[in-house]
């Protein structure tokens, strides 16, 4: 069966990603921050990475720390609704936002284990916004193929950051899986139940993660 997520999204598997955020006036002063954030960020993921002998049950633990500590999951289940999310009813709308969490625990927490020695290096970062900093770097890999470019999207509110999408190589990794939930509704129903059911099948059999 197709996965949800792109084979692009595998390349990050480290992180979660949340919705696209539109360029207004530029703030220079959030910058520095933003890049010492994701600095801070990748090393304590890549640490974790690291632990080869962790298991499944603690790579989710730590990848759901990650998440909760760095992403706004409600702002991505909004926005990779797209049009849905506004006809959806709440309770529908707050069932999502959970299975989605949970989706991208086992997508992302699965591929700990194909770490390989990789590493991240933060270039440089630029003001996008009013309080967006994209903060461009490369996961490079130690068997000297070509690094992939990776550019994250920081939003700042007061003192707190939170990434607000991932770019690879050019490609938002938000939009693409708006597409791919879009086509999902599109085959159940074109109701978000549709898609919650249809993601918790693949949670109940092990689809998600690599399992099957």
């Amino acid at each position: 069966m197709r996965a949800f997520l792109s084979r692009r999204g595998a390349l990050v598997p480290l992180f979660a990603l949340v919705m696209l955020m539109p360029a207004v006036a530029v703030r220079a002063d959030t910058a520095p921050d933003a890049r010492q954030f994701i600095t801070k960020l990748v090393n304590k993921a890549l640490q974790t990475l690291a632990e080869t002998t962790t298991d499944e049950a603690r790579r989710e633990q730590d990848f759901s720390h990650l998440l909760r500590d760095n992403f706004d999951v409600p702002r991505i289940a909004r926005f990779v609704l797209g049009r849905y999310w506004g006809s959806a009813s709440d309770q529908d709308r707050q069932r999502f936002v959970e299975i989605y969490r949970e989706f991208i625990i086992k997508s992302y927490a699965a591929q700990f284990a194909q770490y390989r020695g990789e590493t991240v290096k933060v270039t440089n970062a630029r003001p996008e916004g009013t309080d967006i900093t994209v903060v461009n770097s490369e996961i490079v890999h130690p068997s000297g193929d070509p690094p992939i470019r990776v550019a994250w999207r920081v939003h700042r509110n007061g003192n707190d950051y939170k990434i607000v999408d991932v770019d690879v190589e050019g490609i938002s990794m938000m939009l693409a899986q708006r597409e791919e939930f879009t086509s999902v509704i599109q085959r159940n129903g074109g109701t978000l139940s549709g898609l919650i059911q249809a993601i918790q099948q693949k949670l109940q059999t092990g689809e998600v993660g690599g399992k099957s």
